[in-house]
This record gives C-alpha cells, sequence and structure tokens, in this order.
C-alpha cells in the first residue's frame, strides 16, 4: 500500500439552495474544486460530460426513486414509463443532495421530451415538520440512502419504473491549477471509491 500525504488544508464554501456551473466556477478562479452531479442513464458515463481541460474524481453513484401516496393516482400503478411523467410535479426536500439532483433530473425529462415541475419543499430542520400535501406529487429520494426523516410520519410507496436511472457526483478540477499535493489528495479519493461496491437494482450493494 502506498503512502499518501495528509490532506493539504482546504477551504471550504457551499450554498445548500443554488447551484452554479461547476465548469464556470473554475474557469473564473472562485474555487480549485468544484463538484459535478450527473443525472444519466447506465450507458452514459463521466467521460460524455467532462470538457477539455477539466478531470474529476468519482465521489458517490445513487439510484433516484419516486415515491407516492396511497391517494396519488400512481399508488396502483404496476410500473410507470418516462411518458408518464409527463406534467407530473416532483416533490423533494430542500436537503442538498436531493435538491441539486431533482433540478438535474428535470434536465434528465427534459432531453427526453418529457416536462416535469419541480417543487421544493421547506423543512424546518429543528423540528422536522414536512409542510405540504404529497397526495398530488410523486416524491424523490435515493435507494441507497435511509429515508429522510421528514418522510418518515408518511404512507409512502416505491413507484417502479422500467427507464434506466442514475445519479453520480464528481469532484471536478484542473490539474494544471492544483499542487502536487492536492492531485495525490484527489488520486486518493479517487482511488477508494473505485474500491466501493456499486448499487445493484435493488440499491444493495454487490
Amino acid at each position: 500500500m502506498r503512502n499518501v500525504p495528509p490532506p493539504p488544508d482546504v477551504e471550504i464554501e457551499t450554498n445548500e439552495l443554488q447551484t452554479s456551473d461547476p465548469f464556470s466556477i473554475l474557469r473564473e478562479d472562485q474555487s480549485d474544486v468544484s463538484i459535478l452531479y450527473i443525472v444519466r442513464d447506465s450507458s452514459k458515463g463521466i467521460e460524455d460530460y467532462l470538457q477539455p481541460g477539466f478531470a474529476s474524481a468519482h465521489i458517490g453513484t445513487r439510484k433516484p426513486i419516486f415515491l407516492s401516496t396511497p391517494k396519488h393516482p400512481f399508488s396502483n400503478r404496476s410500473m410507470l414509463s418516462l411518458q408518464d411523467f409527463e406534467g407530473v410535479t416532483i416533490a423533494t426536500t430542500l436537503c442538498p443532495v436531493a435538491s441539486i439532483h431533482a433540478e438535474s433530473l428535470k434536465c434528465f425529462f427534459a432531453n427526453r421530451g418529457i416536462a416535469v415541475h419541480i417543487l421544493g419543499i421547506p423543512v424546518n430542520r429543528h423540528e422536522d415538520m414536512f409542510m405540504a400535501d404529497l397526495d398530488d406529487c410523486i416524491a424523490f429520494w435515493f435507494e441507497e440512502t435511509p429515508i429522510a426523516s421528514v418522510y418518515e410520519s408518511l404512507e409512502l410507496r416505491c413507484c417502479q419504473t422500467n427507464f434506466d436511472l442514475m445519479t453520480d457526483a464528481h469532484l471536478l478540477y484542473c490539474p494544471d491549477h492544483l499542487s502536487d499535493q492536492h492531485l495525490l489528495y484527489l488520486d486518493a479519493v479517487r482511488e477508494m471509491e473505485s474500491k466501493k461496491p456499486l448499487p445493484n437494482e435493488s440499491g444493495e450493494a454487490r
């Protein structure tokens, strides 16, 4: 096992509820590293999204799921197609990961000719009060993560879909702009992620 130097000192500034173009962030020297979120099907990879002069370190893959209440029209459907989502409102909490991926999800559908609406639900973080009626919405979450506490008091059912959908997160950077120590650290992150088991279709590690 090779020796990896300790992580370099870093300063992190985040905005949980708004996202900017991660490539522009680096081009304009606003940060040394940014995060690129991708909503894709399994035939696509990071190479389909990277722009010249940039590199990435993979930091996670998650399978999105859609949840409905027993009163929602989808609750008795055995399988949903992309076309079924035309005009559907997809609700997510303002949890950073869920809300960011939800916006990317909107683009995923739009690129396939399907218009969906994204509804961000305000959450009181101290009391976890979910202030919305989901009977007219489809809730959005991730199969590989525990259900959000704001959903726990609701009776939700997983909607089965017949389309291929995955989400990725990557650390994005310009190799020429980072020190050797930073690059070694990013190599270590990439190596650790490559050893993690990927989720299978049911969301379980394989």
